[in-house]
């Protein structure tokens, strides 16, 4: 599937390949990142890390599920921590939380802002990053939470 621009300005027009998008190969890059990770923890806090360049979001950071609720926007991360889903909070919304699961128990969580809002296809891609992150190592985060 091909994308193209208007040539109504005189040009041949813009075709791309879905594969030449940048946050598409960068997603990519990041997952295959997480997998070399030694731990759920680890996997979340890189994801975590990089959530701003490959989202243009401005800030993002990961806490384990002890002690989410004490940090800023615990709230959220609460809720998110409990129902196994994202949260987010403003409209539109400026802070969301994305539970990190291993085997559908929430072990931690990503929290990331932006002052001028976050829109549902970067909800969508950090929710992937966090599934991803909750697949590393599952033994080692259990074995850690049981």
């Amino acid at each position: 599937m091909a994308t193209s621009s208007s040539a109504a300005s005189g040009d041949a027009g813009f075709l791309a390949r879905p594969a030449d998008d940048p946050v598409l190969e960068r997603t990519e890059e990041l997952l295959h990142s997480l997998s070399g990770c030694a731990s759920v923890e680890a996997a979340a806090a890189l994801a975590a890390e990089r959530l701003p360049d490959l989202l243009g979001v401005d800030w993002a950071g990961y806490s384990p599920a002890q002690g989410a609720a004490d940090r800023a926007h615990g709230f959220l991360a609460a809720a998110a921590l409990a129902d196994a889903c994202v949260y987010s909070h403003g409209r539109p919304p400026t802070v969301a939380a994305i539970p990190v699961l291993v085997a559908g128990a929430p072990v931690g969580v990503i929290l990331m802002g932006s002052k001028h809002g976050l829109f549902t296809p970067q909800l969508h891609i950090a929710a992937l990053c966090a599934g991803h992150a909750g697949k590393v190592a599952p033994g080692l985060a259990l074995a850690r939470t049981a």
